[in-house]
């Protein structure tokens, strides 16, 4: 899950990178215009939406593994005090 999580966000940051790129004008081309019905939109708010849009998958499954891990964590510690009550007479 970790090599997962590691690509989501280098995948995130990549979208946005090439997003700001676009956006700021150092890419150009004929690929920056998407035709969009009688005018055209960036490419560049595209791939950043799509960088942004990745960012917040990774630091959701980021929260969500970390809470995984501290209900774990409770489950494993209230079990041995239940074992410790139980041994004692």
């Amino acid at each position: 899950m970790a090599l997962y999580l590691k690509l989501v966000l280098f995948l995130g940051l990549a979208w946005v990178g090439l997003g700001l790129a676009i956006l700021s004008g150092l890419l150009s081309g004929p690929w920056a215009q998407i035709p969009l019905g009688d005018g055209s939109f960036s490419a560049g708010w595209l791939a950043l939406g799509l960088g942004l849009y990745n960012l917040v998958r990774w630091y959701h499954r980021q929260g969500m593994l970390q809470t995984r891990q501290w209900q774990r964590d409770q489950v494993a510690h209230r079990e041995k005090l239940l074992d410790e009550t139980k041994r004692q007479p």
